[in-house]
């Protein structure tokens, strides 16, 4: 493979990653704040990410402010 091709390749794989860190953080710091699951959906092709609670049964409440 020519050498741009594949230091392009690996510049793309590095970003991708990039991306679902990012969201997996948000994703993170949302559980923190609200508690509950979440869900990640990155749909490169539309540059569109989704970080949404998985709906649990009971209703969506804010944890408690540590003092």
């Amino acid at each position: 493979m020519h050498a741009t091709l594949i230091k392009a390749a690996c510049t793309g794989s590095a970003v991708f990653a990039e991306v679902e860190a990012a969201a997996k953080c948000l994703a993170d710091a949302m559980e923190r704040a609200h508690g509950g699951r979440w869900r990640i959906q990155i749909e490169h092709d539309h540059q569109f990410v989704t970080v949404a609670r998985i709906r649990d049964r009971g209703p969506i409440k804010p944890k408690p402010e540590i003092v």
